[in-house]
């Protein structure tokens, strides 16, 4: 992978093929993206909110704030602290 940050941008420039007043050329951009894709972010697998929900009641913590509650509600132990 080349190392742009340790260019110079007349060097950049020049490596990449391109015009620093105008850019790609048409044609050169269409070969571009032939070649490499379109510019864009692939969307990994999305979470849904019930799993993201069901891993977060999993943690150790939060299963015995749960039990904590159920037992102090279930004594009647219930104050506003």
């Amino acid at each position: 992978m080349a190392k742009y940050h340790q260019e110079t941008i007349a060097e950049v420039i020049k490596n990449l093929d391109s015009d620093s007043n105008k850019g790609l050329s048409g044609a050169k951009a269409e070969e571009r993206i032939k070649q490499y894709g379109l510019n864009e972010l692939t969307e990994k697998n999305k979470r849904s909110a019930w799993k993201i929900l069901l891993a977060q009641l999993k943690s150790v913590m939060v299963i015995i704030l749960i039990v904590a509650s159920i037992i102090t509600a279930f004594i009647g132990e219930v104050r506003d602290t």
